[in-house]
């Protein structure tokens, strides 16, 4: 956010009027999000997956669980299964992420 408050537009933003609160939100706090939201869309999707290891280990009910539970059952299907959930939940994590950063970044284009 540092080196956002620096930059030349917000510099264009104070030399146009904008004060206080709407200079924050118009120029500081846009672009200051969109490395914010990018690792958190990513951090989401991991966090989704590493609910395996969590699970497995402090014996927690869910889905990480019944994976283990297939895996150790060679169930493939059950696997599978749970794989592509993980998989379509980590891609919808990234894809919203995308979105959000399209929004916030207006040097981004829109097709």
């Amino acid at each position: 956010m540092l080196e956002v408050r620096r930059s030349e537009y917000v510099a264009a933003g104070r030399s146009v009027g904008l004060t206080g609160i709407s200079l924050f939100r118009h120029f500081v706090l846009r672009n200051s999000l969109v490395p914010t939201v990018a690792l958190f869309a990513s951090l989401a999707g991991m966090v989704l997956s590493g609910t395996v290891l969590v699970e497995a280990t402090f014996a927690l009910p869910g889905l990480g669980q019944m994976m283990v539970v297939g895996a150790i059952n060679r169930d493939v299907n059950v696997i599978q299964g749970l794989t592509v959930v993980f998989a379509t939940g980590v891609i919808l994590f990234n894809v919203v992420g995308d979105i959000v950063v399209a929004w916030l970044d207006p040097r981004i284009e829109r097709r």
